[in-house]
């Protein structure tokens, strides 16, 4: 993505020329620093596989400190392996982001809740099966609760969780 920047990932040994090396059982750790323009929320996967696989394994990195992002990956066999760093804008974790500084500052969030359910009611008419169901149910429980109820549930995990698995990841 054009506006998302990653730089400075680590391990990286003279600029990628020479192999990381890492005692067998144990974990790769992975760092980059990640940034955009303007304030958006970013997400941020790292994704490996043995040289010669061609399946992806993937693991989230978490935000350390001001753009430093950090995960890490256990190899499943001896040999080299391959990691990349990838990053998106998390529409729903800014969103979530935006309501819970509001409601702290005691701000009007009733359009960032709007928003909130038409992102719930788009993600539905994409999803099928058992996952339409859950985002229905969610939907609907999200209506028929108000304040810190409403609250909870919009910003627990298990939301945010099914949330980007159903809207993908944006590459802007």
């Amino acid at each position: 993505a054009p506006r998302i920047v990653i730089e400075a990932p680590a391990p990286c040994i003279d600029g990628g020329r020479f192999a990381a090396k890492r005692i067998v059982g144990g974990p790769v750790e992975v760092s980059a620093d990640i940034f955009t323009d303007g304030h958006e929320v970013l997400a941020a996967a790292v994704l490996w596989r043995a040289a010669g696989e061609t399946e992806w394994n993937s693991a989230p990195m978490h935000l350390v400190e001001n753009d430093r992002w950090r995960g890490s990956f256990l190899p499943g066999r001896l040999g080299r392996h391959v990691y990349v760093i990838e990053a998106w804008v998390d529409r729903w974790g800014g969103l979530c982001s935006d309501i819970a500084k509001k409601h702290a500052a005691k701000a009007n969030i009733t359009l960032d809740i709007a928003d909130a359910f038409l992102i719930i009611a788009d993600a539905e008419k994409q999803a099928e099966g058992e996952v339409r169901g859950t985002l229905h149910a969610l939907r609907t429980a999200l209506a028929n609760r108000d304040g810190q109820a409403r609250m909870a549930l919009l910003l627990a995990d298990e939301t945010k969780a099914l949330m980007n698995a159903v809207i993908g990841r944006l590459f802007l």
